[in-house]
């Protein structure tokens, strides 16, 4: 008898410690997420016959939302977070339509990303107010967030919740990226440890819950470490690096078992869906599928026309006008924004900053990757495709965003600020520059200081103690203090970034950019990318550095794929090295020679076609 109450005793134990009730329940669920929608609440991307775009839409979202709430058994919806910024649909109303939409629609929670904070709490604040929070029912969550010195915040912003779904009771909690730190205005509400805020929810909820999902705004790889180092937690609903993840990524932490990770993309362009089971103290996913979000699919009507009311209250606006009925230019391929190993200049890059240096006439234009939102698609172009390229910042006065700078930098601070970003973009690929009047190879392998090996300005070698005019927009100028820069004369240009891109896009439509080889991490030589920018002419650039000691780097570009020599020689004309003697393709080529076995002196290099022969003096000092 006693054996049997001590058994009956530590199965009380044990299921009590992992589940937080006497007996675990048994029950199903659904998960339906999504993430990064980022105010697209019209449908975007290449349009149809109509004009309309074919991916996403709030109204084509509804109607799948809606379904799934009405036949999945026991349905719980979730949103990961960045819900403000890159429409102007978030520039006119600031969010709110779309809180009460997805309040509508039965969202549960959402995470707090780091672009609610873009333009410092007192904008969410607002936005949550108005849309009538806290309501009940839907959870703004974040486990990291210091609002000791906002309380009016932490009484709409919750670090975690405990829902009922079905028999199960559900933990929920909400973690918030770091990053949201350095490059949003989050003061003085300052964001914390992920992992710590993580620990801390965990602990409260495992004694309470079934089950518990981390709501996180993090992105994947930093959620990949999460898993890894937080046990307790059975599913991450990510967000922030727009993965689209097609089915559950599960990783194993030591201490507890398998977490599961899942992310659907951006934009409405997909709603998640998962179903799965939790049985004695375990969960096990039954089927899992992304669902795109395109024309296929109709619109919801109810909610179809509350967009329609919005466009048309936000195109009777004269800041604004017809940007979502209007064509006014034209792609004739994807514009992409993405880069790849070798070449790190994009064409969304190369648009960008062109629009930039043809605007104010400086002589070179600086972006970064972080601030370009996303690509062009080949279709016509309105002015809120346009828009949605370069959303970043509110500009009160015009209603858009960032404005134009133009400021001074000598050739000295420009390659500390390209050796800065080098550096820096192996941790934060959002610092990853684009240039206009400007072209450059580093090597990403090489330590801090050593990176940049050819900066070029135009056609000539950069010169460290010339000064140079440069436009960026006002976000970056502002970071320009990060990287030890002193810019001087900063000017504001009169125009914002997006009127500044929209107009170069209008008068050089149909527009057609690609990868030209700006920006090449040598690292990365050889890889067999495409490279667009094909010169009309033979050309040998001035080697660099120069004077050199005793390695430099001599870049020539060819206008077709022809047979190449580059012969180095001394004073006397007596070949010392050759370099190349082969084909080579249309486009730029570098080569790195070391002179280690030569004398101080005045050496020649020659490039040599059947086309063209051009050549070059050197220095080399000991």
């Amino acid at each position: 008898m006693k054996r049997t109450i001590f058994i009956f005793l530590i199965i009380v134990f044990v299921s009590t410690s992992m589940n937080g009730t006497l007996w675990a329940e048994t029950d199903t669920l659904t998960v339906i997420h999504i993430n990064d929608t980022h105010s697209h609440l019209v449908p975007y991307g290449p349009k149809d016959a109509q004009g309309t775009g074919m991916r996403g839409g709030i109204a084509r979202a509804a109607t799948m939302i809606g379904q799934l709430m009405a036949t999945e058994k026991n349905p719980l919806f979730l949103h990961a977070g960045d819900l403000f910024v890159d429409d102007l649909m978030f520039n006119k109303f600031f969010g709110v339509p779309e809180f009460q939409i997805l309040s509508n629609l039965g969202c549960e929670a959402m995470a707090v990303g780091n672009h609610e904070f873009d333009l410092t709490p007192d904008v969410l604040k607002m936005a949550l107010s108005q849309a009538g929070f806290p309501a009940g029912g839907f959870d703004i969550l974040s486990a990291n967030l210091d609002m000791s010195q906002d309380p009016t915040l932490a009484t709409m912003v919750k670090p975690y919740v405990i829902k009922d779904v079905g028999k199960l009771k559900v933990g929920i909690f909400g973690l918030t990226t770091e990053e949201t730190n350095a490059f949003s205005m989050p003061s003085p509400v300052v964001v914390t440890s992920c992992i710590e805020g993580a620990v801390a929810a965990v602990d409260s909820l495992s004694s309470k819950c079934d089950m518990i999902i981390a709501l996180t705004h993090l992105g994947v790889s930093v959620d990949s470490l999460l898993a890894q180092n937080v046990p307790g937690i059975d599913l991450i609903v990510g967000g922030h690096s727009h993965t689209v993840i097609e089915q559950p990524l599960g990783v194993v932490n030591p201490m507890s078992d398998t977490t599961w990770i899942v992310q659907a993309g951006c934009f409405y362009d997909y709603v998640g869906r998962m179903n799965l089971v939790y049985n004695t103290a375990s969960m096990e996913i039954l089927d899992y599928e992304l669902i795109p979000i395109d024309n296929t699919i109709p619109e919801e009507p109810q909610t179809a026309a509350v967009i329609q009311s919005l466009v048309d209250t936000l195109e009777a606006d004269p800041r604004y006008g017809p940007v979502y009925s209007q064509i006014v230019a034209e792609a004739e391929i994807d514009i992409e924004k993405n880069y790849g190993q070798q070449y790190k200049d994009t064409p969304m890059g190369n648009l960008v900053t062109d629009a930039y240096r043809d605007t104010t006439k400086t002589d070179v234009a600086l972006a970064v990757w972080g601030f370009i939102s996303q690509k062009l698609y080949d279709s016509p172009l309105a002015g809120a495709d346009i828009f949605q390229t370069v959303p970043y910042g509110y500009d009160q006065q015009t209603g858009y965003g960032f404005r134009l700078m133009t400021f001074n930098l000598s050739g000295l601070q420009l390659l500390m600020g390209l050796e800065y970003t080098a550096e820096e973009s192996k941790n934060t690929r959002d610092l990853y520059v684009q240039v206009s009047g400007l072209s450059f190879t580093y090597d990403s392998s090489k330590p801090f200081g050593q990176k940049i090996n050819y900066v070029m300005i135009g056609d000539e070698l950069i010169n460290p103690a010339e000064i140079y005019s440069v436009t960026t927009n006002s976000g970056l100028f502002n970071f320009l203090g990060m990287a030890g820069l002193e810019p001087s004369d900063p000017q504001d240009a009169g125009i914002t970034e997006y009127e500044a891109v929209r107009d170069y896009i209008i008068e050089n439509s149909p527009i057609n950019y690609e990868v030209e080889g700006r920006i090449e991490d040598t690292k990365f030589s050889g890889v067999n990318e495409t490279v667009a920018h094909i010169p009309e002419k033979y050309e040998l650039s001035q080697n660099f550095p120069n004077p050199f000691n005793p390695e430099t780097i001599i870049k020539f570009y060819l206008p077709c794929r022809t047979y190449v020599t580059l012969t180095v020689y001394n004073m006397l004309g007596q070949e010392l090295k050759t370099l190349v003697d082969a084909e080579r393709n249309a486009g730029q080529h570098s080569i790195t020679w070391n002179a280690s076995n030569l004398a101080n002196g005045i050496y020649y290099y020659q490039l040599k076609t059947k086309e063209a022969t051009i050549s070059k003096r050197m220095v080399l000092i000991k």
